[in-house]
């Protein structure tokens, strides 16, 4: 989500949220206004509340405003609970032992661990207690029974009261243990979750580049299959903590559930002797079964999260380069890619839930038969079968069933979460960046370099990941050798290099990024990097360049003049306190440059480490910036040691700055915030997720099972309680089988419904237009297709059956009730008022909880993201610990609103177990008072259904909140099922052949990226003839760029028509248009794969087809045109040779220098042979030699085609048919290159700047 620009703004939106659904001021129950909004938002109201008040969460009674969204405890907060962590996993890891994380999470929550585990052993004690006592008060009333019908001594009646009230006294006991015992597991999961998200960014801020490509031996020759990607972090952050959390709900369950299990065997063999043991032998087979295949489910996990890591690396990287996946037309290709990996796991995410639906089915059948088992036995060894021992042991059974349900649930979600342990501590443990600097403050020079050597981690041929038919031979990774470099105070030293010549690398091995395997590296004073790809935040430009550091208004104003920013700042809708969107897409790459250099300037340190930082902006920025940073040098007062500059053309005198400052306007956020419905999840997001699972008629095939399964249950316990006259001799087995058939029918109908919403939003999303993913932050995308599609496949499918399964089961105690104590329904009438009353409340305030905690999260997750893309520049700036503090920041934040909820939860559920108590209490009195008409097995068998009630109807509301909650994450996809496209991809309107010549005409063209935003393009007139070369030029921001917007449809036109041999681009299909124009792009982008796979990603063109173009790119060497594997008889220090067809590209294409990403573009448009090239400053980041050689290679092999040329350096366009000049968004000039030269305007003043003769002009022709 977009951060709020203010405090105020966040408090509106914090408010927004709970007025919606919130209006009481008494209580829970005055009517009342909203009270103001403070100033401050207070700490819980928890962390001072006394004993009675946290025992009965009475700290939540209150009107719930935007004060209630309190901060979290300051025991509970982020930053002392990572530290704890921090200290003692290091401790266990220096001690060796097995698991250290594991351990360190219990050092760290130890009290609140075992209180929890407490309160859990507590309740199950109480909750089997209680049916054996009823052993008493069925006997009691089968004594009363006797009396009356045969004239035995009648039993006093203080005797039932007392047994009843008894029973009462144990489940109001029972209940606060349970409840706290859920309230506190979900606050330490909570917790847990949080400090491991922590503690997992500040890792990837200090990952070495040895784990991130995979090659973490100690020698370059040995490598893992794979590194610690983005995406897989990204999984880490998601996916693994997510399932700790859930764990730590159950972790309990795991041994107090067999104690539990203990106790009601002991207590069954004290009613039935030694006829209990059959039963109780089934059931420890049984258990031992399920343990057996629990454990299996374990390794159907890691299959899972290894597909879902494949499914969300891919995701990510598409999103990273949605606007190349549509410029490409290649939506489709993706997609496929896509559906192929979801359907792999989707298959793994249904074996694992078919086992787990089998062994509910038989974990929910074990206590019946052995029951009956136990009968059987006890019946065989000649005992009377008395209703008082039936029941009694009848509930004993039953109420193993928590235990026994919940068990192999628990198993299953801990053998999850120790993998997800093992993942982050394997994480954890990974090899950091180390410093390869010695610092020498005092030195005469600024560095230098002692027979140092350097080396990347993965050659460009390994990839273990790759199928093993498509990886080629290992190769020597690139390294820096034996280097001896002096570089004195006060010295600008310019590297100069061809492509792959290791410019970038020398740089980046000054800045760390390299790994040193040799000699010594010596700097004598601070340092900033400027990257070659210019990493930009979501935040307003301001931020973007002062980085964190105190805000100096006349040292940033000085700044910005001398990287020529100040005439930028007037474009923007508030100058520089306009939000920047993420990855600076709202930037024109030589702003976005600009600002990349003007932070390294702001940070003053004494060495700047500059990587062809003005390579995308025109010549008269690049002298102006240079000239200004040469005024700046004389400040050396402050500290600074400056370089002066190089000077490529001649230095003018001094351009006379702006001392103009731009206003500030409200507009200046541009990120949309993340939408808040303010309603419950609407029935049409139920009715899409039925449709999506194949047929509305699998939801009556759902109740269908359900009705059958739950018929079936209360028919064996009819069978039991006519057990002499055996009336009903079916059920005792059916009703598991229906039951694990239900479950199976929910799981599959449950998956299916992920899988093909997952597809649609997927595709809807990658159909949507540009403005979409200018306005959306990628976090947020993401945190949909992760977390929410996570809680799609496995907690929603779960979530429903479970609630159906228990509504089911109290629908059915309630009409067995009925229909032998009538008057039971007059007691469930006016509790029921009140069961509604208190639910519609919670349930109110529990969605706008939940949305506003899902708004929170994708703040999370944005931050995450974003700071994971640029850890280089974080790390080069030693901004790690700012950039950690903005993360556990919004880690409180969403934590205050998470525990917020799990005390909402809470404060329903104790009011919920007292109307649970009043039913199961007045179906006591009944059965006591109608004692002597009631038959003794009549009553045990409603006594004994109905001591479940509580448990039932508490655990019907959490999984209705569960089901609600995880239903919001299907509402969130089913909103991305309805994007609206950007238009039709195919409408048959155009010839297999067109175009044929390549003839382009604008015509009145006038276009702006957002309605209310000024125009780009203003009533633009140009026809380009076919097979015409045009160069377009213009300073930063001049609308070049804008033109290949309009070109590609990326952008919709206001006004006026864009034909290509005479066919309107606007009424023809996308892909129609894209698919025949080739973009060879400024910022080239790549997804992992190979090589050959980004060139031809659909397999169309044969091996020698692509060699070819990579040999005409000037990617490969000549002599070696024929062989596509590597070729180490190269020449040293060239990196050419060593590309081949099945090298492995890497995230973005990161193993490779941008200069060589630009020169695989160009052979990638080769290889698509359009009619229509566009280049948008494709050779920015290329040496002049490979330039020439591109210009040479673009004159012969792009003969006859039409080429667009967006272009900074002029000596690349002047031999062009003509030239385009741009301003403003107008033409200003237009025509031949020598005669615009002649006009003296603004081409002849670039060419000046340039150096550019007449000569050079009339020779390039």
């Amino acid at each position: 989500m977009a951060e709020p620009s203010s405090k105020d703004e966040k408090i509106n939106a914090q408010q927004q949220c709970i007025q919606q659904s919130q209006k009481w001021s008494w209580g829970r129950w005055r009517w009342g206004k909203v009270q103001p909004i403070p100033s401050e938002r207070e700490v819980s109201k928890e962390y001072g509340a006394g004993f009675w008040s946290k025992l009965t969460f009475s700290w939540m009674n209150e009107h719930m405003s935007y004060e209630d969204i309190w901060l979290v405890n300051p025991d509970r907060a982020i930053v002392p609970l990572s530290s704890k962590l921090r200290e003692s996993f290091q401790l266990r890891v220096a001690q060796k032992k097995k698991h250290p994380l594991l351990e360190a999470i219990h050092d760290t929550f130890r009290r609140e661990i075992w209180l929890d585990g407490i309160c859990r052993l507590l309740s199950d004690v109480l909750l089997i207690f209680a049916p054996f006592t009823l052993r008493y008060l069925i006997a009691f009333m089968q004594d009363a029974w006797n009396a009356h019908h045969y004239g035995e001594p009648i039993p006093k009646i203080g005797r039932g009261v007392g047994l009843m009230l008894g029973i009462l006294g144990m489940q109001i006991v029972q209940s606060p243990g349970d409840t706290h015992f859920l309230y506190r597991s979900m606050v330490v999961g909570g917790q847990t979750c949080s400090v491991l998200i922590s503690a997992i960014f500040e890792k990837s801020l200090r990952l070495s580049m040895r784990e991130k490509v995979g090659a973490t031996g100690k020698s370059k020759s040995e490598s893992k299959s794979e590194g610690w990607t983005n995406g897989r972090i990204m999984n880490l952050m998601s996916h693994d903590t997510q399932r700790i959390f859930q764990a730590s709900n159950v972790v309990h369950l795991v041994w107090t559930s067999p104690l539990a299990i203990l106790l009601a065997v002991i207590l069954v063999i004290i009613n039935l002797t030694y006829s209990a043991l059959p039963g109780v032998g089934f059931l420890v087979i049984g258990l031992f079964s399920l343990s057996q295949v629990v454990k299996f489910l374990a390794s159907r996990r890691d299959i899972i999260y290894a597909v879902a890591d494949r499914r969300v690396s891919l995701t990510q990287e598409i999103l990273q380069g949605v606007r190349f996946v549509k410029c490409f037309a290649w939506e489709r290709a993706f997609q496929d890619r896509l559906s192929e990996i979801r359907a792999q796991e989707i298959r793994s995410v249904q074996v694992l839930l078919t086992m787990r639906s089998a062994i509910g089915a038989v974990s929910m059948a074990l206590p019946i038969f052995a029951t009956l088992f136990a009968f059987i036995t006890f019946a065989l060894s000649n005992h009377a079968l008395d209703a008082a021992t039936i029941f009694s042991s009848l509930a004993l059974f039953n109420s193993l069933r928590t235990p026994l349900n919940w068990l192999p649930v628990a198993m299953g979600q801990v053998v999850d979460a120790l993998a997800s342990v093992r993942r982050i501590e394997e994480f954890l443990q990974a090899e950091e960046h180390e410093e390869q600097a010695v610092w020498e403050l005092n030195m005469a020079a600024a560095v230098e370099l002692r027979n140092a050597s350097f080396t990347w981690e993965r050659g460009m041929g390994t990839d273990q990941s790759l199928a093993p038919e498509s990886a080629s031979a290992p190769q020597p990774v690139f390294e820096l050798h034996d280097l001896d470099l002096t570089v004195p105070r006060n010295e600008l030293l310019a590297v100069v290099g061809t492509v792959g010549a290791g410019k970038t690398s020398l740089l980046t091995a000054l800045a760390g990024e390299m790994r040193r395997t040799g000699g010594t590296m010596v700097l004598g004073a601070s340092r900033a990097f400027c990257p070659q790809y210019a990493w930009i935040q979501n935040a307003t430009v301001r931020d973007n360049i002062v980085f964190g550091q105190p805000f100096d208004s006349d040292w940033y104003y000085k700044v910005v003049d001398a990287c020529a920013l100040r005439a930028d700042f007037r474009s923007l809708p508030a100058g520089d306190m306009t939000e920047i969107r993420e990855r600076g897409i709202n930037l024109s790459g030589g702003q976005k440059q600009r600002v990349n250099l003007a932070r390294a300037v702001y940070s003053r340190t004494d060495i700047m480490l500059m990587d062809d930082p003005l390579s995308a902006v025109d010549a008269h920025v690049a002298l102006r910036g240079l000239q200004s940073l040469d005024t700046l040098s004389v400040q050396r007062e402050e500290g600074d040691e400056k370089a002066k500059p190089k000077d490529e053309g001649k230095c003018e005198d001094r351009i006379e700055h702006v001392d103009s400052t731009v206003s500030l306007h409200d507009d200046g956020a541009l990120m949309t915030a993340e939408g808040k419905a303010v309603k419950s999840v609407p029935w049409s997001v139920y009715l899409a997720y039925i449709r999506a699972s194949g047929s509305i008629l699998n939801a009556v095939w759902i109740f269908l099972l359900l009705v059958g399964f739950r018929g079936a249950n209360i028919m064996t316990g009819l069978w039991l309680s006519y057990w002499s006259a055996q009336s009903f001799d079916l059920s005792r087995s059916q009703w598991g089988v229906l039951l694990f058939a239900f479950s199976l029918c929910t799981s599959v109908v449950g998956t299916n419904a992920s899988r093909k919403m997952l597809n649609q939003a997927t595709w809807h999303v990658l159909r949507s237009p540009m403005s979409f993913f200018d306005t959306t932050p990628l976090g947020r995308i993401t945190h949909r297709f992760t977390k929410d599609i996570d809680v799609m496949d496995m907690s929603l499918t779960d979530s429903l059956r479970m609630y159906l399964v228990v509504l089911s089961m109290i629908i059915g105690v309630f009409i067995l009730t009925i229909a032998y104590f009538y008057y039971f329904a007059a007691a469930i009438a006016p509790l029921t008022v009140l069961l509604v009353i208190w639910t519609a409340y919670y349930r109110s305030s529990a969605r706008e909880l939940k949305r506003f905690e899902a708004v929170l999260d994708s703040s999370v997750y944005a931050r995450f993201s974003e700071a994971l893309s640029g850890t280089s520049s974080i790390r080069s700036y030693g901004r790690q610990q700012q950039f950690t503090s903005r993360v556990q920041s919004a880690i409180d934040d969403m934590n205050s609103a998470h525990f917020l909820t799990f005390g909402n939860q809470r404060w329903l559920s104790l009011r919920l177990d007292s109307i649970g108590n009043a039913l199961v209490f007045t179906s006591r009195i009944l059965a006591v008072a109608e004692r002597y008409n009631i038959s003794p097995s009549i009553s045990g068998l409603v006594l004994s259904y109905s001591l479940s009630v509580v448990q039932l109807i508490q655990f019907t509301v959490r999984q209705l909140a569960e089901l609600e909650s995880a239903m919001n994450g299907t509402e969130r996809i089913h909103e991305y099922t309805g994007l609206e496209p950007e238009g039709p991809l195919d409408l048959g309107m155009v010839r297999p052949t067109w175009p044929e010549q390549g003839q382009i005409t604008f015509e009145n063209v006038t276009m702006r990226y957002c309605p209310g935003l000024p125009l780009v393009l203003n009533r633009l007139n140009l026809a380009i003839t076919g097979g015409e070369r045009i160069g377009i030029i213009g300073r930063t921001g001049a609308g070049k760029s804008s033109i290949v917007l309009a070109l590609f449809r990326l952008v919709k036109l206001a006004e006026g028509s864009i034909t290509i041999d005479g066919v309107d681009i606007s009424q023809i299909g996308l892909h129609e248009l894209r698919a025949r124009v080739s973009i060879i792009p400024q910022d080239p982008t790549f997804v992992r794969g190979t090589v050959r796979s980004n060139l031809d990603p659909f397999n169309e063109h044969t091996d020698a087809e692509l060699w070819n173009a990579l040999l005409q790119s000037h990617l490969v060497d000549a002599n070696n045109a024929t062989n596509n594997k590597s070729h180490e008889s190269e020449k040293d220090g060239s990196s050419m040779s060593k590309i081949t067809l099945d090298g492995p590209v890497d995230e973005e294409g990161s193993n490779y220098s941008l200069g060589q990403r630009q020169l695989l573009a160009f052979a990638r448009a080769k290889v698509r042979d359009s009619r229509i090239v566009v280049i948008d400053e494709g050779t920015s980041s290329i040496d002049t030699e490979t330039d020439m050689k591109i210009q040479e290679t673009i004159v012969s092999n792009f003969r006859g085609k039409t080429l667009l040329s967006i272009a900074h350096r002029l000596r690349t366009i002047i031999g062009y048919n003509r030239i385009c000049v741009m301003d403003k968004g107008e033409i200003a000039e237009l025509g031949p290159p020598l005669e615009l030269w002649k006009r003296m305007g603004i081409f002849r003043s670039m060419c000046d700047r340039s150096g550019i003769r007449r000569e050079d002009i009339e020779a390039a022709r």
